[in-house]
């Protein structure tokens, strides 16, 4: 209701005729004619230039450059006119029917020229489709999430198909995906390229500075003519990506020296997995317990440096129980270091976990760093350090169990549950797309049919 009110309020103010809008970053929209039709053109123009101003950092507020839209009935349904001046892009089509909305090649044309109109001195691009299909599918998909469960609070992400993967473990190529053709996947292949799409799109702003654009720079490299995507790629979002990887120990928590052996490809491609989990998985929709359980199992399982008698690493390694711990730190040099280190992982494995199971995490946390580095000159009064750090453990083995009998219960009863259309809606969808060949008075013909049939 709180969107409605001003909406019609909005519509009530635009004259019966053509009408001029201009969104915040100053795109001008010629409207041809005021209708429920057109607020909802202009309303999905408005959030695109959002989109675009936020994810690349650019503006054309203080440009000489002027972008202007022009909505009219009397173009070509799916055609983009671009037309090119010294002071003013001006971009037409017809949004008429509503089609415009799905109407993937046009849109990829729209938002690529916009992008580059709010960049300064930018030249029109060597082809109207330079725009890589994964930008826009992701765009589309930060759309449609902000109109459903991100509408009230941005960290309300519900990603199917990240989770899905994630909790198979098996992620796709994503050097392939940047190289699909967009076009000729069908509508449920459509929405799993949206959503890998975004995965990438949003981990390229995010490693992105107002320093180092390299999201805007991969656009722009995109742009040039006899450009190599995988080359544009490596040169901008890839370098920044592995980058960001090092900072966040990803190295280090694949092991170093499996690490050096893969490809700048084979990273690039570990990391954006790593990324699509934390983009999957969120307090409002937590990761399965099989996936935590497995994480918490593998930290209980530790790979300690062997030390020298100067307390020197020799290069091998020895195995220990995360249980064990309390005796076997007192007797390492590297006492404190090892207590950081495991203080890191073990917060670390709340990302993607609720805000309950994160305080049993923090409880774990505080009790390994009371743990004494040294041994006590005296025992310490009951429970003592040790005690509690097991407790710890415990208690998170415990949650884990509990949370587990529960979900094997609701996925039970889900299935008991579920209807046909649950199955088989995918390919109801895939019945139900008009064929390319058909003409939109064919198309009525055939519903007004069908219709008949369905009454009779």
């Amino acid at each position: 209701m709180q969107r409605i009110v001003p909406l019609l309020l909005f519509m009530a103010a635009l004259p019966l005729c053509a009408a001029t809008v201009t969104t915040y970053d100053g795109v001008d929209i010629d409207l041809d004619h005021s209708s429920a039709e057109s607020l909802a053109t202009i309303e999905e123009l408005r959030a695109l230039d959002r989109q675009i101003v936020s994810l690349f950092r650019v503006s054309g507020r203080r440009l000489p450059l002027k972008c202007r839209i022009v909505i009219s009935g009397e173009l070509p349904p799916g055609e983009l006119l671009v037309e090119l001046k010294p002071r003013e892009w001006t971009l037409s089509f017809n949004d008429r029917g509503g089609r415009w909305l799905t109407d993937f090649a046009l849109r990829r044309r729209l938002a690529g020229m916009l992008i580059l109109s709010k960049v300064p001195l930018a030249e029109a691009p060597a082809h109207p489709d330079y725009l890589p299909g994964w930008i826009i599918a992701g765009i589309d998909e930060r759309m449609r999430a902000g109109r459903e469960s991100e509408l009230m609070l941005r960290r309300n992400r519900y990603m199917p198909v990240l989770r899905a993967l994630s909790e198979r473990g098996t992620f796709p190529d994503f050097r392939q995906l940047r190289n699909l053709t967009p076009e000729l996947l069908t509508p449920p292949a459509r929405a799993w390229y949206g959503e890998l799409g975004r995965a990438l799109l949003d981990y390229g702003a995010v490693c992105s500075t107002p320093t180092d654009n390299a999201l805007l720079d991969y656009c722009i490299l995109s742009a040039k003519p006899g450009s190599i995507e995988n080359q544009n790629f490596l040169a901008t979002l890839g370098r920044v990506f592995l980058k960001d990887a090092a900072k966040n120990g990803l190295p280090e928590h694949t092991g170093r020296e499996i690490w050096d052996k893969l490809s700048d490809d084979e990273k690039i491609q570990r990391t954006l997995e790593a990324y699509a989990r934390r983009l999957a998985f969120n307090d409002f929709f937590p990761q399965p317990v099989p996936i935590t359980s497995a994480a918490f199992e593998a930290l209980n399982k530790l790979e300690l440096p062997v030390l020298d008698e100067h307390g020197l690493p020799t290069g091998e390694h020895t195995s220990a129980d995360l249980f064990d711990l309390p005796e076997i730190i007192q007797q390492r040099a590297d006492a404190a270091a090892l207590q950081q280190e495991l203080r890191l992982r073990i917060l670390a494995l709340g990302e993607g976990n609720d805000g309950p199971f994160n305080r049993l995490l923090q409880d774990l946390a505080d009790a390994l760093m009371r743990l004494p580095l040294t041994p006590p000159a005296r025992p310490e009064p009951p429970p003592s350090s040790g005690e509690r750090f097991r407790q710890a453990i415990a208690r998170i083995r415990n949650d884990l169990e509990r949370r587990a009998k529960i979900e094997a219960f609701l996925d039970a009863v889900e299935m008991e549950n579920r209807i046909p259309a649950d199955f088989y809606r995918d390919a109801i969808r895939e019945a139900n797309r008009p064929s390319p060949l058909l003409t939109e008075r064919e198309e009525k013909f055939l519903e007004r049919v069908e219709r008949e049939w369905l009454d009779d």
